[in-house]
């Protein structure tokens, strides 16, 4: 999934009328931008690259700690975390309750920087940025014309606290942080959307949640005709990170239900779209060995990072007159595979740099380089990763070694893993002849929505079923007289229902469904309650897959054993517009992808899933476990 793009370019105001920041300007840096972003300024020097953020690589606003000894502006950490609850240097996870102010001595050192009064059109002065406020409302040499504009004076003291983290972000006359009725959807960033409800059903289906190997609510259908659809702004894949005010990013999947099922008369809605085009490069890589020559009290001089679709470490920026600038060989988006012998394909940033302290005068790199495409990935963490191309490697099986890389086997194993075997009920109605059963089903093979198992959604009170009180709304129906239903169509099992009742006696075997109703209306299952069925009840479905020209098969995936929550199985997050797995019509976010070419993903590691989608011919096979989101 791509991190959000925070606008920190600088943007002067030119206003021959007024000089102090006219209404719809940030108070304390004079700057347009929105509540959730960082403050913005124009620097007159240099900064030492210890106080800059490394999201945003901006200087230090609102300076936060994270417990694994980071630091960020409030603002970028926070916005962050909504979208990915993992530290964004380190992968540790990490939320807003394990964060806190720097200290005061980092506070102190940003607050000197000099800055530019962004009124340049009446103004020239350089003054620290902790004094900026003061001068725009009481020093600065336009004063005179911002006395017919008294924007300013309505800050009240709460505001000027700019040690406290959320006043470092209030800021006076912005639009609306609610959201903007006529508001786009802006990929690679978080967009604010408003909705008229003019009904109580949205008419979409959401898979996902905290609980579940998304870790996200995520957009699975919508329905046509409905409000969603007719409003027209939102996707399948968008991912739903607020609801009126409320995060959805820690709340589980029955959580964002209710959240999104209030009724309310309008509906407000903080959505995330992942960058389409980041699933479109084709690279081909090449490797170089780089040999820099370090010198006494001279930094080597480069900066690394992590990309959300691949593990490793990048070259993120090479300092001017550094000694890697001076060599050339080094280039922005390299990745480092060794620094003097030791691996670092799946190292972190901090081990990295280790590294390089800890080396002598001779620093050795084997480098990757990517050619044939220009596009980068954006950095979040390597838990989410795209079917982006590479390589193509003769069919085998992929396991992993001790450090998680990718090794590769000859010989195919599809056993899944031993599960705890399904106790099914058995019961015995007796009844009138040609008495109806009294039940409604739904479900199964070919189905509108996917193949699922036969369930009762509805039980007639006074019917024979619904007087033995044996069976419930949600239950799974196995068998009718010895005959299993599952793998069956619906025409074919209401079939045998109807012939089963014509007679004076019945059999039926049930499993007890993850989830029951005991209102009226029909019993519609959530997305976990078909997550929480035995394998014994899955219906996999063969899909396959052609490459498209560029290479991508046009997905991302979350989960395997190195998740956030432990193992997890693999799952689709996003399926992108005009690939080839949009195409072909079948793969929806929320399925579990079961296996590649024959190869089992049980129980691997997240990067060795990736290595198995990326190692594939043109013709990719996949067993996929397709169920459907919940209703809203």
């Amino acid at each position: 999934m791509n991190s959000p793009q925070w606008r920190r370019g600088s943007s002067h105001i030119n206003d021959s009328k007024s000089s102090a920041p006219p209404k719809g300007i940030c108070s304390f840096c004079g700057q347009t931008h929105l509540t959730a972003e960082p403050h913005i300024y124009d620097y007159i020097q240099e900064v030492d690259e210890d106080l800059l953020c490394q999201i945003c690589l901006q200087p230090l606003v609102a300076p936060t700690d994270t417990k694994c000894g980071h630091t960020f502006c409030y603002a970028c950490l926070n916005n962050y975390l909504k979208i990915q609850p993992l530290c964004p240097l380190d992968r540790t996870v990490l939320t807003s309750a394990d964060c806190q102010p720097a200290s005061l001595m980092v506070k102190r050192l940003v607050d000197k920087l000099l800055v530019k009064c962004p009124i340049s059109s009446h103004c020239a002065a350089a003054i620290p940025r902790s004094e900026l406020e003061d001068h725009l409302r009481f020093r600065c040499s336009g004063q005179s014309y911002s006395n017919k504009d008294n924007s300013l004076s309505n800050n009240n003291e709460e505001n000027r606290e700019s040690h406290n983290l959320n006043s470092s972000l209030s800021c006076i006359s912005l639009p609306k942080p609610e959201g903007d009725p006529q508001a786009f959807i802006v990929e690679g960033e978080l967009s604010k959307i408003e909705i008229q409800r003019t009904s109580s059903a949205l008419g979409i289906r959401i898979v996902g949640g905290c609980d579940s190997p998304l870790r996200c609510i995520v957009v699975q259908e919508i329905f046509p005709d409905s409000l969603i659809a007719q409003d027209g702004r939102l996707k399948p894949g968008d991912q739903l990170i607020e609801v009126n005010g409320d995060d959805l990013t820690c709340c589980t999947h029955m959580q964002a239900c209710s959240a999104l099922l209030q009724a309310t008369p309008v509906l407000l809605l903080t959505v995330y779209r992942d960058r389409a085009d980041s699933y479109s490069q084709v690279f081909n890589e090449e490797t170089h060995w780089i040999t820099l020559i370090k010198h006494s009290k001279q930094p080597i001089g480069c900066k690394f990072t992590t990309k959300r679709y691949e593990p490793g470490i990048y070259v993120a920026e090479v300092t001017e007159g550094s000694i890697a600038a001076q060599e050339g060989s080094l280039l922005l988006d390299d990745k480092i595979l060794e620094i003097n012998g030791h691996d670092t394909r799946f190292a972190r940033v901090e081990e990295a740099y280790l590294l390089l302290q800890a080396s002598s005068r001779r620093v050795d790199l084997l480098i990757s380089r990517r050619s044939g495409g220009g596009a980068t990935f954006p950095t979040i963490s390597h838990s989410r990763s795209n079917s982006y191309p590479g390589t193509v490697a003769e069919a085998s099986n992929i396991s992993e070694n001790e450090n998680g890389s990718p090794v590769i086997k000859t010989r195919r194993s599809n056993r899944p893993p031993p599960e705890r075997p399904m106790q099914p009920k058995y019961f015995t109605i007796t009844k009138a002849p040609n008495e109806s059963l009294g039940i409604s089903v739904s479900g199964g093979l070919h189905g509108y929505h996917s193949d699922t198992p036969i369930y009762i959604t509805n039980i007639q009170s006074q019917g024979c079923l619904g007087r033995s009180g044996q069976i419930k709304k949600g239950d799974i129906l196995l068998s009718v007289n010895g005959k299993s239903l599952l793998g069956m169509k619906h025409a074919e099992a209401i079939k045998e229902l109807k012939m089963a009742a014509t007679a004076s006696s019945v059999i039926l075997g049930i499993f007890e469904g993850p989830e029951t109703s005991v209102s009226a209306s029909n019993f519609v299952p959530s997305w976990m309650y078909w997550q929480n069925l035995p394998r014994i009840l899955h219906m996999p479905k063969t899909i396959v897959l052609h490459r498209s020209s560029t290479g991508s098969l046009g997905f991302s995936i979350v989960g395997g054993k190195d998740s956030v929550n432990g193992d997890q199985p693999i799952h689709i997050l996003l399926v992108v517009h005009d690939s080839p797995a949009a195409r072909e019509g079948k793969l929806k976010c929320g399925d579990q992808i079961l296996a590649v070419n024959g190869y089992r993903l049980d129980g691997v590691r997240h990067t060795t899933a990736v290595a198995m989608l990326k190692n594939t011919k043109n013709r990719v096979v996949l067993e996929v476990l397709s169920w459907p989101g919940t209703q809203l």
